[in-house]
């Protein structure tokens, strides 16, 4: 079991509307917090695994031609994952693939 959480970067957004017009949007730096649960079974050396992260950045700024205005809101990321994990023996204790 483990549960990851951290500052979280978000690149600044391109938005394309009105046919080829196009505007920048800003972020700040926000979050990420997740967690994720797993399995082993006993002498397979086979392990699950699950995972879910939660990110979430405020905007700031939005531009468009030439004007920049405040802008407020927040980009919100949820993601999950499953993993299947095979550990191989080997020879040396130190090292498995």
């Amino acid at each position: 079991m483990s549960v990851p959480g951290g500052g979280a970067l978000l690149n600044d957004s391109d938005i394309e509307y009105n046919s080829g017009n196009t505007a920048d949007v800003g972020s700040d730096t926000g979050y990420t917090v997740g967690g994720a649960i797993g399995y082993r079974l006993k002498e397979s050396g086979v392990r699950f695994e699950a995972q879910f992260n939660h990110q979430k950045n405020d905007i700031d700024s939005a531009s468009a031609l030439v004007v920049t205005i405040t802008a407020g809101g927040d980009a919100t990321i949820n993601s999950g994952m499953a993993n299947v994990i095979v550990d191989f023996k080997t020879k040396s204790p130190k090292w498995t693939p």
